[in-house]
């Protein structure tokens, strides 16, 4: 597949090309952003250490 376009998203595949990349397994599905919601363990808001993997909504 070509990802080619602003309209295409990509920040999913960017993190799983990135994990893939020193070994750490991905989600299934991982070009959806919203697939890395269950991915791990959830933490507090207070507590998000560097390189955690964030998932926002859009409104």
């Amino acid at each position: 597949m070509l990802y080619n376009a602003d309209s295409v998203p990509w920040c999913g595949l960017f993190v799983a090309h990135c994990l893939a990349g020193v070994g750490i397994p991905t989600v299934p599905l991982a070009m959806s952003a919203r697939a890395w919601a269950t991915w791990r363990t959830n933490l507090a808001t207070d507590l998000v250490p560097a390189g955690a993997v964030l998932v926002f909504e859009r409104r």
